[in-house]
């Protein structure tokens, strides 16, 4: 399979051109949060952020909010190309008004692989998503955590689900090959682990796309 590459957590216009400069599929901006991120960024700021991005990128923006209202204004405000709905519980029937009413954008359930019920989660969102998206939550975070989880849980996820699955949490340039051979994904996420000092650094993002291009090169032969 052939890997995508999100970058997540991005705040300002430079970041995110040095991570598409850098070869990244996504970029997902975090947008409207319930829980402890040092990556949020306000609507209006995001939107900004979207439009400055080149053709053929996808937008993805990830938000904790559950409800039709909060997520729809985020939407319209935004314009993003794909939904990360990043709460453990955000409802089905949530899930289904927001796709009839936007069936153009790409909506991603997330599923906290750490938690007990992880696999029953994502069996239930597998019918209503176009992808499955596994992280690690803490007390604290749902994402940017910088902690890894079983990805044997996650590659069970994506045997027994319909969606491709992304793969999210702990991920950096020295442990994502491991990673992908273990889950093989359809795509993978990175924030903190292409930081340094908590700051997104060029030579991480190249260091952990090119990993990633390498796999799938190679996986071609």
């Amino acid at each position: 399979m052939f890997v995508r590459v999100q970058i997540a957590g991005l705040k300002n216009e430079y970041d995110a051109l040095n991570a598409v400069f850098a070869g990244a599929d996504a970029i997902g901006l975090v947008v409207g949060v319930t829980h402890t991120s040092g990556d949020e960024v306000e609507p209006q700021l995001a939107r900004k952020i979207f439009l400055s991005l080149p053709p053929f990128v996808c937008k993805t923006l990830i938000t904790h909010y559950t409800t039709d209202n909060d997520i729809t204004d985020l939407i319209n405000t935004t314009h993003p190309t794909a939904v990360q709905l990043h709460s453990t519980d955000i409802s089905i029937d949530t899930i289904k008004h927001l796709k009839s009413t936007y069936p153009f954008v790409k909506f991603i359930g997330v599923v906290h692989a750490n938690l007990p019920n992880a696999l029953d989660r994502a069996l239930e969102l597998s019918n209503h998503v176009d992808a499955i998206f596994t992280d690690t939550k803490t007390k604290d975070r749902l994402g940017g955590t910088g902690q890894t989880h079983d990805w044997n849980i996650s590659a069970k996820i994506a045997r027994l689900t319909n969606k491709p699955l992304i793969l999210a949490g702990g991920l950096n340039p020295e442990n994502v090959l491991d990673a992908i051979k273990v889950v093989n994904p359809f795509g993978v996420d990175v924030n903190s682990g292409v930081k340094v000092n908590g700051v997104f650094f060029l030579e991480r993002m190249c260091s952990f796309i090119n990993k990633v291009r390498t796999y799938n090169a190679n996986s071609q032969i």
